[in-house]
């Protein structure tokens, strides 16, 4: 648009004009040092924005230039060197992106002595933890930017609603979606996710064409230029409208999102929110005939996994699964809290601590018919008193079902982060994608 092309041309003048120097002759003077660093992190705020620009532009070899001028000054500027490498990709140097890489791991092991492969088996356990107690308590500025990325994720989101139709090929759609988060200066927040096999959890867009009657899970989201991320799921009928059976499957995941919603609040552990969607979960199964017995003694076995093999959601901030990096352990669970790692499903929980005001965590329940996991369980007799073995077999084509919003804890209880909701309603997304096909 026109005014990002002006705001480009602002931001290439500022960075030619300054270049980095900010830093005055009589740096010696302490009181100018605030000042200096202010200047510095708005040089590299401009470089991070103009480069994205440039990329979405397909001007790739000048975002290169304009990275490697300040990555020489920020050698440990981990979002700076990401994009160069993300630059040098784009204009076809993949030799001199793994370069940035090993540049930086150098860097890392000839300052500190420390080999790439040991960081971790050295990471001070005090510090992670002083880091994950600062960042799991969002501020009200990092609210607000969470917020942009949010309506960002929006637009990504109906976009993909828009224009999915039998026809057309899942690469086609999930180069549209995120062509909208670079066009309005931000990035994906991780690698799209659009996919006709719902049934895998994190499923790429293939050269497959939508067909008719199926349905196509989309799982995406926007990280803003100061990094803070979104990340939505939303499962969409390709042809506009659900069937009798996907319908009835929908609808117990949407009402297991909304339970979430009414659980979540501060005190509260996430662990204990997750078993009682589970709970729920459990009791719609059974009144469609494809879970059976005792509910608690379902959930208490895991035969719900069966459906949902995953946590409710996790974590999320300056990464989607916010600080991951740290150990899942040390983030999501606490001494209160532990993982139970003996059984599948509940084994892949990344969030089960105690609630704060101020966390943001998504929740994302999910129904999955996953065939190689049917035929498993099935051979084996696993919890075959809570599932109907039988009936399940004629869901081996149903694919998965996700609906996933971000939630910020507030005192009292939690809201959706986000301005503008995506629809998700079986009515709200027939009638949308009815009214603004492209």
């Amino acid at each position: 648009s026109a005014s990002e092309e002006e705001r480009l041309a602002d931001y290439l003048e500022a960075l030619e004009l300054y270049k980095g120097e900010f830093l005055p002759r009589f740096s010696d003077q302490i009181w100018v040092i605030p000042i200096a660093a202010h200047f510095q992190n708005l040089y590299l705020q401009m470089t991070l924005e103009a480069a994205g620009l440039l990329l979405a532009r397909q001007r790739n070899a000048e975002a290169v230039q304009l990275c490697r001028q300040a990555a020489a000054r920020e050698p440990y500027h981990e979002p700076l060197h990401q994009l160069l490498m993300q630059a040098l990709g784009a204009a076809g140097d993949s030799k001199g992106a793994a370069a940035v890489y090993d540049a930086l791991s150098k860097r890392l092991f000839d300052d500190f002595g420390i080999h790439p492969s040991e960081q971790r088996a050295k990471a001070s356990l005090e510090l992670i933890m002083a880091v994950i107690d600062q960042r799991a308590v969002k501020t009200t500025e990092e609210i607000a930017e969470i917020e942009r990325a949010c309506a960002i994720g929006y637009e990504m989101h109906t976009k993909a609603m828009r224009m999915t139709r039998p026809g057309r090929t899942e690469k086609f759609i999930a180069g549209h979606i995120d062509s909208v988060a670079y066009s309005l200066g931000a990035k994906q927040s991780f690698a799209t996710i659009y996919t006709q096999h719902g049934e895998i959890m994190h499923g790429s867009p293939s050269m497959n064409v939508l067909e008719d009657g199926r349905l196509v899970l989309c799982d995406c989201g926007a990280e803003t230029i100061n990094n803070y991320c979104s990340d939505h799921t939303r499962t969409l009928p390709i042809n506009g409208k659900f069937t009798t059976r996907q319908k009835e499957i929908y609808d117990i995941v949407a009402e297991c999102h909304d339970y979430a919603l009414d659980v979540a609040k501060p005190g509260v552990k996430y662990f204990d929110v997750h078993l009682a969607v589970c709970r729920l979960m459990t009791e719609r199964l059974k009144e469609l005939g494809l879970m059976k017995g005792d509910t608690d003694e379902a959930v208490m076995q895991g035969a719900h996994a069966m459906f949902l093999p995953h946590g409710l959601g996790h974590m999320m901030g300056l990464d989607v699964h916010d600080m991951e990096g740290l150990g899942q352990i040390h983030v999501g669970f606490d001494e209160e809290t532990r993982p139970r790692l003996d059984q599948f499903g509940t084994n892949c929980l990344r969030m089960g601590r105690r609630l704060q005001e101020g966390f943001v965590v998504t929740d994302e329940p999910g129904i999955y018919f996953i065939p190689a996991l049917i035929d498993s369980w099935k051979a084996s007799g696993h919890c075959k008193e809570f599932l109907n073995y039988e009936m399940l077999e004629t869901y081996k084509d149903f694919g998965g079902i996700r609906i996933e919003d971000d939630i910020l804890i507030t005192s009292d209880g939690c809201r959706f982060l986000g301005e503008k909701r995506i629809p998700y309603h079986t009515k709200d997304v027939e009638k949308y994608m009815e009214e603004n096909k492209e």
